[in-house]
């Protein structure tokens, strides 16, 4: 038997067996519950900290996902400013309310289903500083982590501390 012939056969195995590796960029993922309504005393920026630059790579049962911290921090970004702005308050760049936000981890644990946990920072302009986690869970490891954001961004608005400075007493 030939090599060159049998070369398609040993690739088609090599990547059905699972070693491919995913890149995972963040999508918007909408969760079956209302976001916590949250009181606003005026404009509030909503801004990115200082995610690690870079990819890493998850390993998973069989298959490996690589993520970006920075990606994933501004996807958060994103989506509180959305919830914020779906609730009319006023997101604006320079706005002397403000809320700066770090993903500072995220990882996969797999079981019969993925659970993918985000942790996060939260520092607001009165002094607060906060670390969150945030997790959920799907068969399939993106959609797990997708969720896990909007989580992390739910989490955060219903932190009774910050909606206190959000309102205007701190």
């Amino acid at each position: 038997m030939r090599i060159d012939c049998c070369l398609p056969l040993v690739l088609a195995l090599l990547f059905s067996t699972g070693c491919a590796t995913i890149a995972h960029t963040p999508k918007d993922y909408e969760l079956d519950e209302s976001w916590p309504a949250v009181r606003m005393s005026g404009p509030v920026t909503v801004s990115s900290g200082n995610a690690a630059a870079g990819k890493f790579t998850i390993d998973l049962a069989g298959q490996k996902m690589t993520v970006d911290l920075q990606e994933y921090t501004e996807a958060l970004v994103r989506r509180v400013r959305a919830a914020l702005a779906d609730q009319g308050a006023m997101v604006e760049p320079d706005a002397p309310t403000t809320i700066e936000i770090e993903v500072v981890y995220a990882n996969i644990l797999p079981q019969m289903q993925n659970h993918c946990v985000v942790d996060f920072t939260v520092r607001a302009g009165n002094g607060y500083v906060r670390g969150h986690q945030a997790r959920d869970k799907s068969g399939n490891p993106q959609k797990a982590c997708n969720a896990a954001l909007s989580r992390a961004a739910f989490e955060l608005l219903a932190d009774e501390q910050l909606q206190r400075y959000l309102a205007g007493s701190s």
